[in-house]
């Protein structure tokens, strides 16, 4: 007598994550598929810093030292973004190098992207938050947003541009205009 073979069956229970690096003209195979692990941590609201759009928000309190949200995006060269106007560099951020990640239009809006959010965070002289390297599964080597101190929930994270605050050969600082305008007001407020 033959034994009957006992059949496996899979049952698919949620969306399916592959190895999905970006490249100089794809941002993501899937770039409505959110982070798992993101979307249990962060959202976007709109941002309690002024004139400053959207916000990143945590939906947990975390300690100092924990990795809440990620920064995906195309991958071009540091020349590519030198040579384009300030205003094409909003949610641009140096990975190593040679290589920036580029979260450009149409994908700056969560409605378009939102297989990461960490181009959400805004800038702040202090920050609760940085930007690090991190080897995602999904993106690979990309930058992550680390907490710097203790957050609670609902608050909104934030992290320090970087900008270099001197002057150039042009003697005009590498940086955009709304940013020096609060550095300005930033330095004004240390001398009250």
């Amino acid at each position: 007598m033959m034994k009957k073979r006992e059949k496996l069956v899979l049952i698919r229970a949620g969306p399916v994550y592959n190895f999905d690096k970006s490249t100089s003209s794809c941002i993501s195979t899937s770039p409505l598929l959110p982070d798992p692990y993101e979307s249990e941590r962060v959202y976007v609201d709109a941002s309690l810093i002024s004139n400053a759009g959207e916000g990143l928000f945590t939906k947990i309190a975390a300690e100092a030292g924990t990795v809440l949200s990620f920064y995906n995006g195309i991958r071009i060269t540091h020349q590519e973004v030198d040579s384009r106007d300030w205003s094409l560099n909003g949610n641009t951020i140096s990975l190593d190098d040679e290589t920036v990640i580029d979260v450009p239009e149409p994908y700056s809006h969560v409605t378009k992207y939102c297989a990461s959010l960490g181009h959400k965070a805004n800038h702040s002289f202090t920050p609760n938050a940085v930007y690090d390297s991190f080897v995602h599964p999904r993106f690979g080597l990309i930058k992550c947003v680390r907490t710097i101190q203790a957050v609670e929930k609902d608050e909104e994270l934030t992290v320090a541009y970087g900008y270099d605050h001197s002057s150039t050969g042009q003697n005009v600082p590498e940086a955009p205009e709304w940013y020096l305008a609060e550095l300005r007001a930033f330095q004004a407020s240390l001398k009250k």
